[in-house]
């Protein structure tokens, strides 16, 4: 049944034998001719609605109306709060973000805050992989966020993607100054990365950074420090007369940095004398700082003024007598000026006053070591055992410098002597040991055995750029090119644009070409059946795998040197060939090329690359698998897949990179 009148009023008038409800309709029975007046009885609404006029209030509808939109604001709110929130309880968004209009602003970077937190649970929890995509996800969205920033790059880093970390820090000098811890792990990336023209661009946008706070904003303290980086990188990039002039321009008349690079470009240009009366001015000028005195020790040392030197070491050393490190620098200045004597007895000054301290005998044996003072070494062996304590302290000083000056066999028996019986070593030490051993053994013996040994180590244990460059150099002197070039690969990861890394691969390659033409050459050979076509050299090629790497490879070897009609045709069919044969061998340097080739014709390369890398891990040749799946990431660093396995084969381990310096 239908009603019999729907009227729409605005208001709510009053109507007789009516009432209206909720403010929005009245159902109002009419009389039963039809007409306009009301039926005194009351409606009775279960007896159908013929003789009755619904009264719907505009007013009405509009309050409703808004209710209804208020309530669904406020639920749609909390039901996004709960979509955006549920199984996060790192979540920091809140209800009053959502209603507040004022908030909206901000709630992207509440919600990558989030992300960022729960990202570095999820590390902590040991699931790096999802950890590393959160943490990621949260700097996408909130690339401001500076400590996340800093925890991406710290991923990246234990991935060996030291590349990757540094373009990560860089770039958040796009959103404004990040503070000085996070510019002290930029910084320090970049001085290792041994590329000084990345680490004076990195210096120099930090200053410029940092000169667009607001004056209330910028700090004095930090603002010298930023000065201190860049001249540090100006100097490491044999920049230092630009160092100099730059500092004149930014630092005012008798600012410590001018004269202190006053000072040592007199040094360098050979003035000491001169060098001495500018420190005696500075000196006097602030006589509690402590660099003009030690500058001034290192002058008259090169002036030969002993007494001038004995001087300022006791100025030195009475601005604080407690401080252990002046003893140091008074040793190693008295035996660079050829005062062995003095030197000793600094030395035994140093062990009456600081002997007790654990810390102190371990800094002393490396200090004399690299001093070159046997006897004082010596001595302090004797005073350790005297005190009842070891002497692990002097050989592994001993082992430094049996390292250094390329001395195996000793190297050898002191690291295998430094392994505490009946205890483990702390892991850093550890590694130190072990590594040690491997590269001595590695010099002394030729065997295959041993090479591959030290290269498996630190494809599993990789250390920082020193350790890399010691092994490869240490390897280059005893006429190991072929391991060096191995161990090149592993650094070139990390490290692909460091100077010394680009300079030992030029030493590699023209080691390896003078072995190379040493080497008797083949018979030559006339054309045969097997390079007829690119058909009767594939069916050849085939026969010869099964069993015959060497065999397959020196097949290949013949068809570039005798460059049949139709190589140019299927040369890239032939590096496919030769590329998985290539993998199963030592030859890096040759698998890193062909990689590299692959993926620069690019279609599916990086998924035929990781298949390999499968099929080679399982095989046990971890190290080739490894390359290929770096050279992977190289070409995309966002890799999903690659880096993947790249954190399966090679799991994060914080406490192993060691400095074998």
């Amino acid at each position: 049944m239908a009603l019999k009148k729907l009227r729409f009023v605005w208001g709510r008038p009053p109507l007789a034998g009516g009432r209206w409800r909720l403010g929005l309709f009245n159902l109002l029975e009419l009389s039963g001719n039809g007409g306009n007046e009301a039926a005194p009885a009351r409606p009775k609404y279960w007896k159908g609605y013929v003789h009755h006029a619904l009264h719907i209030s505009g007013q009405g509808v509009v309050a409703w109306g808004a209710v209804a939109v208020v309530a669904a604001y406020f639920a749609g709110a909390g039901l996004l709060l709960h979509r955006w929130t549920r199984g996060n309880p790192h979540a920091q968004l809140s209800y009053l973000d959502l209603v507040l209009p004022q908030r909206w602003d901000g709630i992207g970077r509440l919600r990558a805050a989030g992300w960022a937190e729960a990202g570095k649970a999820k590390v902590a929890e040991g699931d790096f992989v999802g950890g590393f995509a959160l943490a990621r996800l949260a700097l996408a969205r909130d690339p401001a966020d500076f400590r996340n920033r800093e925890q991406v790059a710290r991923l990246h880093l234990a991935m060996r993607l030291v590349p990757r970390a540094r373009d990560t820090l860089r770039d958040g000098l796009d959103h404004g100054y990040p503070g000085r811890g996070y510019l002290a792990l930029a910084f320090s990336l970049a001085k290792e990365s041994d590329n000084p023209a990345d680490w004076t661009a990195l210096a120099e946008r930090a200053v410029a950074v940092h000169a667009t706070l607001p004056a209330a904003k910028r700090d004095e303290a930090e603002e010298r420090w930023l000065d201190e980086q860049l001249v540090h990188a100006l100097s490491a990039a044999g920049r230092f007369d630009e160092a100099r002039r730059r500092m004149d321009e930014r630092r005012p008349e008798g600012d410590a940095l001018r004269r202190e690079l006053a000072v040592l470009a007199l040094l360098q240009d050979g003035r000491p004398r001169e060098a001495m009366d500018a420190l005696e001015r500075w000196i006097d000028d602030a006589p509690r700082s402590a660099e003009p005195l030690r500058l001034l020790v290192r002058a008259a040392r090169e002036a030969h003024d002993h007494e001038a030197m004995d001087r300022a070491l006791a100025a030195l050393r009475a601005l604080d007598p407690t401080k252990v490190d002046t003893l140091f620098y008074g040793i190693v200045q008295n035996q660079l000026a050829g005062r062995g004597a003095e030197a000793l007895r600094l030395y035994e000054d140093t062990m009456f006053r600081h002997g007790a301290n654990p810390a102190v005998p371990v800094a002393l044996a490396l200090v004399l070591a690299e001093a070159g003072m046997d006897e004082a070494l010596a001595r302090l062996e004797t005073d350790l055992r005297d005190r009842g304590m070891e002497a692990t302290p002097v050989d592994a000083a001993r082992l430094h410098a049996a390292v250094r000056g390329a001395r195996w066999d000793e190297a050898l028996r002191l690291a295998r002597g430094l392994r505490p019986p009946g205890r483990e070593a702390p892991p850093r030490d550890a590694h130190l040991l072990a590594l040690m051993e491997r590269l001595a053994l590695a010099c002394l013996e030729d065997s295959a055995g041993v090479q591959s040994a030290l290269v498996d180590y630190l494809a599993q244990r990789p250390g920082g750029l020193r350790a890399y460059t010691l092994a490869i150099n240490s390897l280059l002197a005893a006429g190991r090119s072929r391991t060096a070039a191995r161990i090149l690969t592993l650094a070139e990861g990390p490290y692909p644009d460091a100077r010394q890394i680009a300079a030992a691969r030029t030493r590699i390659e023209q080691e390896i070409a003078q072995l190379d033409q040493a080497r008797p050459a083949e018979p030559v050979r006339g054309p045969d059946a097997a390079m007829a076509s690119f058909e009767s050299f594939r069916a050849a090629f085939e026969r010869s795998l099964p069993g015959k790497p060497a065999e397959a490879l020196a097949l290949i070897a013949r068809a570039r040197r005798e460059s049949p009609d139709w190589l140019g045709r299927y040369d890239a069919r032939l590096e496919d060939m030769e590329l998985p044969v290539r993998a199963a061998t030592d030859d890096v340097l040759s698998l890193q090329l062909l990689a590299r080739r692959k993926l620069g014709r690019g279609g599916a390369a990086a998924g035929e690359l990781l298949a390999l890398a499968d099929r080679l891990h399982a095989d046990a040749r971890r190290e080739n698998a490894l390359l290929l799946v770096r050279e992977v990431i190289r070409s995309d660093p966002r890799h999903s897949e690659a880096l993947e396995r790249l954190h399966r084969w090679q799991p994060h381990a914080p406490a192993a990179e060691a400095d074998a310096s």
